[in-house]
């Protein structure tokens, strides 16, 4: 027997199985500490930019109960126009300072609405006064959607029904354009206090692809049909919690469900390539296309139009275990 095999024999063993799971959870927490929002020494822009969308969400959810208590989240409002002021300096921050600024409007003329006055109130009306002017549409609240008809429903339906992984693809790269507007779409996933998380590698050069997916290791026998590659990322420092360990991969995953459905809407067949890899082997991905090592990847998805000849698997789904109370 082979040293190889040998290796391969004791690493399906019970103790080293448990042992690697150790390992890995350990190396995750590391890099955790290292590269998240929770633990700064310094002021951190990105982290700021978390803070701003998670206070300004926590605002905005305030405003949108059934019954909005006076005067409410006045620690949440204080914060949120600490980390505004603290990156007003920083460009790449602009958006989500609108953001809030947006919220702490609807904050005071929702007070301002029902005749209340406050100290606070009229102080957080004065900084929104010294800001550009806001747009409105960016933060606070709106009334919910219109029922859903029969024939939206219908098509929903059929859509995410229909979906199985392509394994087989036409050739040459998918319209940048068409990719972007299934990206933007999926940019509207639900996230935790709707910091969005994720980041997305587009991947349509051809070296760049070898090499993606040499790093991958579900993609044999089909790898040569694929030209469109997007890898999924977390941005693991828009999460300021200790509690926050593994919400980037929950984010991402969501985000990643509704771009391949966002990607079948447009006739875009996809197939999800799992980043269940050693750390050393994230790594080299993040290094290979020269990201912030804030950046961890969480999934690949090979894209593209189904070859004419392409059949893909039935993919039986078993009943979804429910629990009534």
């Amino acid at each position: 027997m082979s040293l190889k095999s040998t290796l391969n024999r004791l690493r399906r063993t019970r103790p080293v199985r448990i042992a690697l799971c150790w390992v890995k959870a350990i190396r995750w927490c590391r890099y955790y500490v290292q590269h998240s929002g929770a633990f700064p020494r310094s002021y951190n822009a990105t982290a700021s930019r978390a803070w701003i969308m998670r206070e300004a969400h926590t605002v905005e959810k305030g405003l949108s109960l059934p019954q909005v208590r006076r005067f409410f989240g006045k620690a949440k409002t204080d914060h949120l126009r600490r980390e505004m002021t603290a990156s007003l300096a920083v460009p790449g921050n602009a958006p989500a300072i609108a953001v809030g600024q947006s919220v702490l409007a609807s904050y005071v003329d929702w007070h301002r609405d029902q005749g209340a006055t406050d100290p606070v109130v009229d102080n957080i009306a004065a900084e929104v006064a010294g800001y550009e002017a806001s747009r409105p549409d960016l933060g606070g609240t709106i009334p919910n959607r219109p029922d859903v008809s029969d024939d939206e429903r219908a098509l929903y339906d059929r859509l995410v029904s229909t979906r199985r992984s392509v394994r087989n693809y036409a050739p040459g790269p998918v319209d940048p354009a068409l990719l972007q507007e299934a990206i933007d779409l999926a940019n509207l996933s639900p996230s935790v206090c709707n910091r969005q998380p994720w980041a997305v590698a587009v991947v349509q050069d051809p070296d760049m692809l070898r090499r993606m997916l040499s790093l991958q290791a579900g993609n044999k026998g089909f790898d040569h049909t694929i030209h469109n590659l997007l890898v999924v990322l977390a941005d693991t420092t828009a999460f300021v919690e200790e509690y926050e360990l593994f919400e980037p991969f929950v984010d991402a995953g969501i985000f990643s469900g509704a771009l391949v459905n966002a990607l079948n809407a447009r006739n875009i067949g996809s197939c999800c390539l799992n980043l269940c890899v050693s750390h050393k082997m994230a790594r080299k991905v993040i290094g290979a296309l020269g990201i912030d090592p804030r950046f961890y990847p969480v999934m690949m998805i090979s894209c593209g139009p189904a070859a004419e000849d392409c059949t893909v698997p039935i993919s039986a789904r078993l009943q979804a275990q429910t629990f009534h109370f």
